[in-house]
């Protein structure tokens, strides 16, 4: 298991925050996802080594929030970002030390579908 998919387990295991959203997805919502959903993607993962010989790094994580309004979005945004504090210590076979918002954007309603989608980026650091 990677980082990034431990990652995306640990949300899925929080009950607060998986009974604030209607579905979690994986790189992709696919067909007619349970709004509002919210999508996890890799962006990045340096994995270099640091000190004590230890191996660990910085992975970036991409979490589009989709929903029918922009308030739909605007309700997920302080339950994805509350659960992605209370990720620390082992998780998985890592350590995660710190969980950081690095980046925010509003995109808007999609042109094809007419979802709106907020996106929050994250940088993980973490051991292994």
């Amino acid at each position: 298991m990677t980082i990034e998919q431990a990652i995306y387990a640990e949300l899925g295991d929080d009950a607060t925050f998986t009974a604030a959203i209607g579905s979690l997805h994986w790189e992709a919502a696919g067909r007619a996802p349970k709004l509002p959903a919210v999508v996890v993607q890799q962006i990045a993962d340096t994995n270099e080594k640091v000190f004590l010989g230890a191996y660990g790094g910085q992975a970036t994580l991409q979490f589009d929030i989709y929903g029918k309004s922009q308030a739909d979005t605007a309700d997920v945004r302080p339950d994805l970002k509350a659960a992605l504090r209370r990720i620390r210590g082992a998780v998985d076979d890592f350590t995660v030390t710190a969980v950081r918002i690095s980046n925010e954007v509003s995109q808007g309603p999609q042109p094809e579908t007419g979802v709106y989608r907020y996106t929050i980026d994250a940088i993980v650091d973490y051991t292994e």
